[in-house]
């Protein structure tokens, strides 16, 4: 039994496993997310949020890599 990988190391290794394409469409469901909920929440600070994660998600996808190991 390979003693090496520890319990820690599987996490996170699961949680940065996921694709560039998986990360930028968990930043996309993000800024959906945030778009139904200024819309039916009647939470109009929830737009600019959603600008903004919608910005880093064209910019720098991999902020969402380890949310995607999480979704997928």
């Amino acid at each position: 039994m390979d003693k090496t990988k520890t319990k820690g190391n599987t996490i996170l290794a699961r949680l940065f496993s996921a694709t560039p394409g998986q990360a930028r469409d968990t930043g996309m469901a993000m800024v959906l997310i945030c778009l139904l909920l200024a819309y039916w929440g009647a939470r109009p600070r929830m737009v600019l949020l959603a600008i903004v994660l919608l910005l880093v998600t064209m910019v720098w996808p991999q902020v969402f890599r380890p949310l995607a190991g999480l979704w997928f």
